[in-house]
């Protein structure tokens, strides 16, 4: 993360391929990741509670927001939130790089240069697929628009959205 950005956690009540959540899905996957960032950031300053930093340490990071939006496709998100940097999954990266989103291949670069535009980009983590481990090394980019993706190098969490809904469900 940049220090200067604020970190967002978008919900996309249209999604591309899954048509549009019922308002009672919104309120329980929000109240979910609400739930969540607060048992993240207290254990976070519980920790430097213990171990208070320096004056010469970087201040905290600001506190997630939850973002809700219309937008099916990244480029018009891209509107909504100009300079943002997507962090997106092997899964949803194989996604952005298919002409079917956009109406063909045209409408795929039309998409891009929106993108580029706005000054955005794409961070690509890696996700489990069957029996291996994915990563943007995986996945298709065109050449035109590799300068708007970047891989999300070191980390590794072998649990899908499906997966953390269904626990929180649980709990």
């Amino acid at each position: 993360m940049k220090p200067d950005r604020a970190p967002a956690y978008e919900l996309a009540v249209t999604n591309a391929d899954k048509g549009t959540l019922p308002i009672e899905e919104v309120r329980r996957r929000v109240d979910a990741l609400e739930r969540a960032l607060e048992t993240e950031f207290a254990a976070s300053a519980s920790a430097e509670a213990e171990d208070p930093p320096s004056s010469s340490s970087p201040p905290p990071p600001p506190l997630p927001s939850v973002v809700l939006t219309r937008a099916p496709l990244f480029n018009a998100k891209a509107a909504l939130m100009p300079g943002s940097a997507f962090v997106v999954g092997h899964d949803t990266a194989i996604r952005l790089v298919m002409p079917k989103y956009y109406g063909g291949e045209d409408g795929m670069r039309r998409a891009f240069e929106e993108l580029r535009r706005a000054r955005c980009s794409f961070v690509v983590a890696g996700r489990v697929d069957g029996d291996a481990f994915r990563t943007l090394d995986d996945v298709d980019v065109p050449e035109w628009a590799s300068d708007l993706f970047e891989a999300l190098e070191g980390f590794r969490r072998d649990v899908s959205s499906t997966e953390l809904r269904a626990r929180a469900v649980k709990s």
